[in-house]
């Protein structure tokens, strides 16, 4: 079975791209069309839920990320992508205020640095195990909007999460690779 990912998309373009599968993420990466999804015949692992909270840069500033990682590691192109929101708290926070940062519309991308910015990461890791991030750099002409965040009446999840970006992703020597028309859908787990 062939996975075809097909999408289009303008600035103001409020459609997502079209797949028949539940969740995925695909985008051009440099020009080159890569996507993962749960269910394909590619072997595509799927992970709800990625959250971490992160002391730092002091024990009075928690970096929370909350979101959804998909990865290929039979067939090419393996890799995996971790699309989540981070938030900074000065204290650990609870269940209500991690659900509270994921609403409708565009958000900033974080950037790890002293300024602790929160809003969204990117994180990629390609074929050859080398880490790509938004986090590496600051941003600019990029873009990050949830466009759908459904409720489930699930006991396991929170809801059903679908966002569209784009953004420059760097590894830990400063190269970049540019990410355009990016599109991921996942599950987040009840915190």
């Amino acid at each position: 079975m062939t996975l075809v990912l097909l999408f289009s998309c303008t600035p103001d373009e409020e459609a997502a791209p079209v797949t028949e599968l539940p969740f995925f993420f695909v985008a051009s990466l440099n020009g080159q069309l890569t996507g993962f999804a749960e269910g394909s015949t590619q072997g595509t692992s799927y992970g709800n839920n990625v959250f971490d909270s992160i002391a730092a840069p002091g024990p009075d500033s928690f970096h929370v990320y909350e979101g959804t990682r998909i990865f290929e590691i039979l067939t090419d192109p393996r890799g995996s992508v971790t699309v989540s929101l981070v938030g900074i708290f000065d204290h650990q926070p609870g269940a209500e205020e991690r659900a509270a940062m994921f609403s409708t519309g565009v958000k900033p991308f974080a950037f790890s640095d002293s300024t602790g910015q929160g809003g969204a990461a990117v994180h990629f890791t390609d074929g050859n195990g080398i880490s790509w991030s938004t986090e590496n750099h600051a941003q600019t002409d990029t873009s990050f909007r949830i466009e759908l965040f459904t409720p489930l009446a699930d006991p396991a999840a929170t809801a059903v999460f679908q966002a569209r970006f784009s953004c420059k992703l760097f590894n830990a020597g400063g190269d970049s690779m540019l990410l355009e028309t990016g599109s991921v859908r996942g599950k987040i787990l009840k915190p």
